[in-house]
């Protein structure tokens, strides 16, 4: 059995960090849109092409005055973008990286992988624990 990892070299320069702190801010701002379950039923009844508000409505069983509020928030956003056509106001997914963020959190929840823990595998490959580690 393996023992604990070695400890640091005290001589060695400290990492750096993934992240700035400025895109830890834009990343949790960002993330805090897809905290809403409103929001998301919206981003995925947009999933396949421009809707109108009406539309979005009757897919997502939420009531008109709810859509209108997350519509705003999502714009303000700028994942979803919006244009009129006569009375009716449609909406679209602004960019695709809102939708392989949602396809790809969609599939792990759907596969059950969201709460599985760690894998050690991916933790061997990344270099994080030896492969000696779990036995």
């Amino acid at each position: 059995m393996a023992g604990p990892p070695e400890a640091p070299d005290p001589e060695a320069s400290p990492r750096e960090p993934m992240l700035s702190p400025d895109t830890a801010i834009g990343m949790g701002e960002f993330f805090q849109v897809f905290s809403s379950p409103s929001r998301l039923l919206i981003l995925a009844a947009l999933y396949e092409g421009p809707i109108s508000s009406g539309e979005i409505a009757e897919i997502t069983d939420l009531s008109p005055s709810n859509v209108s509020h997350q519509l705003r928030e999502l714009r303000a956003s700028n994942l979803v973008a919006s244009r009129r056509q006569g009375k009716k106001r449609y909406h679209i997914i602004a960019s695709p990286l809102v939708t392989t963020v949602l396809r790809t959190v969609q599939k792990a929840i759907e596969q059950g992988k969201w709460h599985q823990g760690y894998d050690p595998n991916f933790m061997v490959e990344q270099g994080f624990v030896p492969e000696d580690w779990f036995d």
